[in-house]
């Protein structure tokens, strides 16, 4: 439903009329309403695909830090269990004849 109007003398006070002018948004434009609120729709939902990927890709560094995290401490765990496994065997060698 987009429509052009003719020569406009001045910008600020267009001859149409305000309803008109109402519906077809800027009317010294040439704008239609509904395809502007179809460009707003097409933009809000790119926005807000744009941020859920955003906020998946962050979830999903951030689990794979943990998980880096995890394995890191589980490998520092094991190396003082066996550090403290030799000593005692050490210890108890020392002690037996």
């Amino acid at each position: 439903m987009s429509f052009v109007i003719g020569e406009i003398e001045n910008k600020n006070n267009p001859t149409l009329s305000g309803s008109v002018k109402a519906m077809h948004g800027s009317a010294s434009l040439g704008g239609d309403i509904l395809a502007k609120k179809k460009r707003k729709k097409k933009r809000k939902k790119k926005r807000r695909k744009k941020k859920r990927k955003k906020k998946k890709r962050k979830k999903k560094k951030k689990k794979k830090k943990k998980k880096k995290k995890k394995k890191k401490n589980k490998k520092k765990k094991k190396e003082q269990d066996d550090s403290a496994a030799q000593i005692t065997w050490r210890r108890k060698k020392t002690v037996l004849p």
